[in-house]
């Protein structure tokens, strides 16, 4: 939600679903892994493309001593798909997702409808057109801060 270095988040968020991937395969959760993960979560039409997109630059950047030459049209966008993997195969290991994560998904929903299946998001589909077109317009940080606060408003009004 910073915008820090897009290179530096790509590589530890990979690292991290990498990790996550790990201990739900030795826990025998199959449905874990990148393909599967994206097979249940991206529409059909995006999975192929999704996959090789994220393995791509996660290779680019781990491997670079392959081919000191190469240059690679990274799209930052990337790593907040592979954010929302993580979180996906956390919750596949009983983690119930933090108020960031949710913030998160949430700010994913809202920007990228055409590549995830729809799934059960509460917040995004009580909005109406006009609302999610100006939830839209919010800049990552103030998203992240109206987010958290309304998660806690939420849970004091429990």
């Amino acid at each position: 939600f910073h915008d820090g270095d897009p290179v530096s988040i790509h590589t530890l968020v990979f690292a991290a679903y990498q990790i996550i991937q790990d201990i739900n395969k030795k826990l025998g959760n199959k449905d874990a892994t990148l393909l599967g993960l994206a097979q249940r979560h991206v529409k059909p039409e995006h999975v192929q493309d999704a996959v090789r997109d994220l393995r791509e630059g996660m290779t680019f950047f781990k491997h670079a001593d392959h081919d000191p030459h190469a240059v690679m049209d990274f799209d930052p966008e990337l790593s907040e798909i592979t954010f929302a993997l993580c979180i996906i195969g956390l919750g596949l290991l009983g983690e119930r997702p933090s108020d960031i994560q949710r913030a998160l998904i949430n700010w994913h929903s809202l920007h990228r409808p055409d590549l995830m299946i729809k799934g059960p998001n509460s917040v995004i589909d009580a909005l109406d057109v006009i609302q999610v077109e100006s939830m839209r317009q919010v800049k990552k940080r103030d998203f992240l801060e109206q987010s958290l606060l309304g998660l806690t408003q939420a849970r004091i009004k429990r």
